[in-house]
Protein backbone atom coordinates (compact mmCIF):
# COMPACT_ATOMS: atom_id res chain seq x y z
CA UNK A 1 0.00 0.00 0.00
CA UNK A 2 1.42 3.37 -1.07
CA UNK A 3 1.46 6.34 1.25
CA UNK A 4 0.96 9.93 0.10
CA UNK A 5 -1.44 12.03 -1.89
CA UNK A 6 -2.45 11.74 -5.50
CA UNK A 7 -1.86 14.57 -7.94
CA UNK A 8 -5.59 15.24 -8.13
CA UNK A 9 -5.82 15.65 -4.35
CA UNK A 10 -2.87 18.06 -4.31
CA UNK A 11 -4.36 20.12 -7.15
CA UNK A 12 -7.71 20.25 -5.34
CA UNK A 13 -6.06 21.52 -2.14
CA UNK A 14 -3.99 24.15 -4.00
CA UNK A 15 -7.10 25.30 -5.90
CA UNK A 16 -9.08 25.59 -2.66
CA UNK A 17 -6.29 27.60 -1.02
CA UNK A 18 -6.09 29.88 -4.05
CA UNK A 19 -9.84 30.56 -3.87
CA UNK A 20 -9.62 31.35 -0.16
CA UNK A 21 -6.72 33.74 -0.84
CA UNK A 22 -8.64 35.33 -3.70
CA UNK A 23 -11.44 36.23 -1.29
CA UNK A 24 -9.37 36.97 1.82
CA UNK A 25 -6.67 39.27 0.40
CA UNK A 26 -8.99 42.10 -0.74
CA UNK A 27 -10.93 41.90 2.53
CA UNK A 28 -7.77 42.13 4.62
CA UNK A 29 -6.46 44.98 2.44
CA UNK A 30 -9.70 46.93 2.95
CA UNK A 31 -9.56 46.38 6.72
CA UNK A 32 -5.99 47.71 6.80
CA UNK A 33 -6.87 50.77 4.70
CA UNK A 34 -9.96 51.51 6.80
CA UNK A 35 -7.91 51.18 9.98
CA UNK A 36 -5.31 53.61 8.64
CA UNK A 37 -8.03 56.14 7.70
CA UNK A 38 -9.61 55.79 11.15
CA UNK A 39 -6.21 56.36 12.76
CA UNK A 40 -5.70 59.52 10.67
CA UNK A 41 -9.10 60.85 11.72
CA UNK A 42 -8.40 60.09 15.39
CA UNK A 43 -5.01 61.80 15.15
CA UNK A 44 -6.58 64.90 13.61
CA UNK A 45 -9.29 64.94 16.29
CA UNK A 46 -6.60 64.66 18.98
CA UNK A 47 -4.69 67.53 17.41
CA UNK A 48 -7.87 69.65 17.19
CA UNK A 49 -8.52 69.09 20.91
CA UNK A 50 -4.88 69.93 21.68
CA UNK A 51 -5.16 73.15 19.67
CA UNK A 52 -8.40 74.07 21.46
CA UNK A 53 -6.64 73.55 24.80
CA UNK A 54 -3.69 75.61 23.56
CA UNK A 55 -6.06 78.41 22.51
CA UNK A 56 -7.82 78.41 25.88
CA UNK A 57 -4.46 78.66 27.69
CA UNK A 58 -3.19 81.39 25.35
CA UNK A 59 -5.13 84.30 26.79
CA UNK A 60 -3.42 86.78 24.47
CA UNK A 61 -4.98 85.15 21.40
CA UNK A 62 -8.59 85.96 20.58
CA UNK A 63 -10.09 84.68 17.36
CA UNK A 64 -12.68 86.99 15.85
CA UNK A 65 -14.81 86.12 12.84
CA UNK A 66 -12.58 85.46 9.81
CA UNK A 67 -9.36 85.49 11.87
CA UNK A 68 -6.75 82.76 11.55
CA UNK A 69 -3.94 81.63 13.78
CA UNK A 70 -1.17 79.11 13.10
CA UNK A 71 0.20 76.81 15.78
CA UNK A 72 3.11 74.43 15.24
CA UNK A 73 3.57 70.94 16.60
CA UNK A 74 6.62 72.32 18.41
CA UNK A 75 4.48 74.85 20.28
CA UNK A 76 2.00 72.15 21.24
CA UNK A 77 4.87 69.96 22.46
CA UNK A 78 6.41 72.83 24.40
CA UNK A 79 3.11 73.48 26.17
CA UNK A 80 2.73 69.74 26.79
CA UNK A 81 -0.54 69.64 24.85
CA UNK A 82 0.70 66.68 22.76
CA UNK A 83 3.15 63.82 23.21
CA UNK A 84 6.75 64.51 22.32
CA UNK A 85 6.66 61.83 19.62
CA UNK A 86 3.82 62.21 17.12
CA UNK A 87 4.15 60.00 14.07
CA UNK A 88 2.77 60.34 10.58
CA UNK A 89 0.19 57.58 10.12
CA UNK A 90 1.28 56.70 6.57
CA UNK A 91 5.08 56.83 6.87
CA UNK A 92 5.41 55.93 10.58
CA UNK A 93 8.01 58.71 10.84
CA UNK A 94 8.01 61.43 13.50
CA UNK A 95 6.42 64.75 12.57
CA UNK A 96 8.65 67.80 12.33
CA UNK A 97 8.21 70.48 14.99
CA UNK A 98 7.49 73.06 12.26
CA UNK A 99 4.47 71.07 11.07
CA UNK A 100 1.53 73.41 11.49
CA UNK A 101 -2.18 73.61 12.09
CA UNK A 102 -4.04 76.68 10.87
CA UNK A 103 -7.21 77.54 12.78
CA UNK A 104 -9.76 79.83 11.14
CA UNK A 105 -12.98 81.06 12.72
CA UNK A 106 -15.79 81.01 10.15
CA UNK A 107 -19.41 81.68 11.14
CA UNK A 108 -18.54 80.94 14.75
CA UNK A 109 -17.01 77.55 13.91
CA UNK A 110 -13.32 76.71 14.16
CA UNK A 111 -11.93 75.16 10.98
CA UNK A 112 -8.59 73.35 10.96
CA UNK A 113 -6.10 72.96 8.15
CA UNK A 114 -3.25 70.53 8.74
CA UNK A 115 0.23 70.75 7.26
CA UNK A 116 1.93 67.75 8.85
CA UNK A 117 5.46 67.08 7.62
CA UNK A 118 7.35 63.90 8.59
CA UNK A 119 11.02 64.08 9.48
CA UNK A 120 13.27 62.95 6.60
CA UNK A 121 15.48 60.03 7.51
Amino acid sequence: MKKGFTLVELIAVVTLLALIALVAIPVVDKVIKDGREDAKERQQMMLEISVQNWLSESTSIKLDEGDSVVVTIGELKQGKFVDSEIKDIDTKRLLRDDSSITITKTEGILEYEFSLIPIDE
